[in-house]
């Protein structure tokens, strides 16, 4: 009987996670996607994308998007689709501002630190 209790709290404990985790992604993706749509059409070396590219903000994502999905593993990966693919790419390089700005940005207004950014191959 107490192990069935336990469990139960587990579950709700992983679930209650995953509804903060995609919490933080919705607002994640919801932040990045209005630094696009600030300043001039077009971007510069050092500066965050902007208008011209507006394919690219339009293929950022977040997956898992499902509570019991994110609960499995409690995790949620947000980032550029594969179509995007040059986002990322120039972000890389140093030319553009992006995703890994924002995540500091996040960390320093209260995102728990061990909310790591990192870029994987993938879709």
């Amino acid at each position: 009987m107490t192990l069935k209790v336990r469990l139960t709290a587990t579950k709700e404990l992983r679930r209650r996670a995953a509804k903060a985790l995609l919490r933080i992604a919705v607002q994640f993706q919801t932040a990045e996607k209005a630094e696009w749509l600030h300043g001039p059409p077009r971007s510069k070396d050092g500066e965050h994308l902007k208008m011209d590219t507006m394919n690219a903000r339009d293929k950022l994502a977040y997956s898992p998007t499902s509570i019991e999905a994110v609960a499995s593993d409690l995790e949620v990966r947000a980032g550029y689709r594969l179509n995007a693919w040059y986002a990322s790419a120039w972000e890389l390089k140093g030319k553009r501002v992006g995703l890994f700005e924002k995540l500091k940005q996040f960390q320093s207004s209260g995102i728990p630190s061990n909310i790591m950014g990192s870029y994987e191959r993938g879709s």
